[in-house]
């Protein structure tokens, strides 16, 4: 496209200089003709492009739980850096809210917030907001999970067989919906008994039953990630099995057995 014509005077030194704002990006040339001849000068215009994307958009909250997480706006100027820049972070449905009500972006491009969502009745949502430059936005929606969706999956430490000298690693469990989904705020109920060690029972006869050597039973509550980390009870330098169950809901149920051998 071919701009319009302007006539321009020097200055005290002899320059003459304009102010040119391209309409469209791609290559511009400009040419100055004068007196002595004529001058090209060419330069590259960009489109600037503001992008704010939610790092995870949605946290899924167990029903009736108040839980606390940092919702992390990566956002990207294609033509400037965006540290420092603020970012204004809004309720804009439900039970959640966000404090301070900014926060800058760091030097990786990412803004982060501490919120605080629930509770929250099975199916229910809450909507957050981060928006840089005020219009440059992402939502960050918490979905609350009724009793009945609950899953417990093991993530670490199941099946242990470890020697009478050694020690049980902790066992971590993660809370899930029922597809799959991490579920924050969920309480789950733990159950350990720890058994003498024997060996398995014959192919005939009576098995004998192993006396209980301790137990225990205590609640945990799945951190934003879904997570919670169970320490086995056990027998310093005693060959054992400690059994361990937990459930959560009314459908999330999982039983381990992990063993300490002679």
């Amino acid at each position: 496209m071919r701009a319009a014509t302007c006539t321009l005077h020097t200055d005290a030194n002899g320059i003459a200089s304009t102010l040119v704002t391209p309409q469209t990006s791609g290559s511009i040339t400009l040419q100055a003709a004068g007196v002595d001849g004529t001058a090209v000068a060419s330069f590259m215009a960009i489109t600037q492009v503001r992008t704010a994307i939610a790092v995870q958009p949605v946290e899924y909250v167990a029903a009736g739980a108040t839980v606390a997480w940092t919702p992390q706006l990566n956002v990207a100027d294609n033509t400037a850096s965006t540290a420092g820049v603020l970012v204004d972070w809004r309720r804009i449905s439900g039970a959640i809210a966000a404090s301070p009500g900014q926060s800058q972006i760091n030097t990786q491009g990412v803004a982060s917030i501490l919120a605080t969502a629930g509770p929250l009745a099975s199916g229910a949502q809450a909507v957050l907001s981060g928006c840089a430059w005020t219009s440059v936005c992402a939502t960050f929606t918490t979905q609350g999970v009724g009793p009945s969706e609950l899953r417990l999956v093991a993530v670490s430490g199941a099946g242990q067989i470890v020697p009478a000298s050694g020690a049980l690693n902790p066992v971590v469990l993660l809370v899930t919906d029922a597809v799959s989904h991490p579920v924050a705020g969920a309480v789950v109920q733990v159950y350990q008994t720890v058994d003498a060690w024997q060996l398995s029972c014959p192919d005939r006869g009576r098995c004998p039953i192993p006396p209980v050597l301790a137990s225990t039973q205590y609640s945990l509550i799945s951190d934003a990630n879904g997570l919670l980390t169970i320490t086995p009870q056990q027998l310093v330098g005693a060959a054992e099995t400690t059994n361990l169950a937990a459930a959560t809901g009314t459908q999330g149920f999982l039983s381990l057995t992990l063993e300490k051998q002679p």
